[in-house]
């Protein structure tokens, strides 16, 4: 067989790893471990965690964690966190975005802090630029709830 039925048989898996990760952690109490989101574009897998936990109005703290396919961390990456309050309208914001550039804390691992100024829902675009590979993003829905 060929690499590329290899490939998707790998990216098949990494799903169904990721989807029963979700379900086992919702079974087991996922709510000590943080809004925690996943999304696969380009052969990366982007985590997103928030703290606190639902995110609140004010200044939280936003940590992703990339893998690639065979779930190794991807290293030397620049991440950056573009947020803005989503209008009931798709596509529509209500301000400027914000965007800040986060830094790496461990291998795989982007830390930034955002202020999301008010309740509601937040959309929140992690851009990754990694070397010898396009750009590539990955955009998050957070549900941010009053402090």
């Amino acid at each position: 067989m060929n690499q590329k039925y290899w490939r998707v048989v790998a990216e098949s898996v990494c799903v169904g790893l990721l989807i029963a990760g979700n379900l086992l952690g919702e079974a087991w109490g996922a709510e000590n471990l943080g809004v925690t989101l996943h999304h696969q574009v380009a052969g990366l897998t982007a985590t997103l965690i928030t703290q606190p936990s639902p995110p609140c109005a004010g200044e939280n703290l936003l940590r992703v964690e990339l893998t690639n396919v065979q779930g190794q961390p991807i290293p030397h990456a620049q991440v950056r966190l573009i947020s803005t309050q989503a209008l009931t309208i798709p596509g529509m914001h209500s301000d400027r975005p914000q965007e800040v550039q986060a830094t790496s804390t461990h291998v795989g691992v982007y830390e930034g802090r955002v202020h999301l100024a008010t309740p509601g829902r937040w959309e929140v675009i992690v851009k990754v630029v990694r070397p010898g590979y396009p750009a590539t993003e990955a955009v998050f829905y957070l549900d941010v709830q009053p402090t």
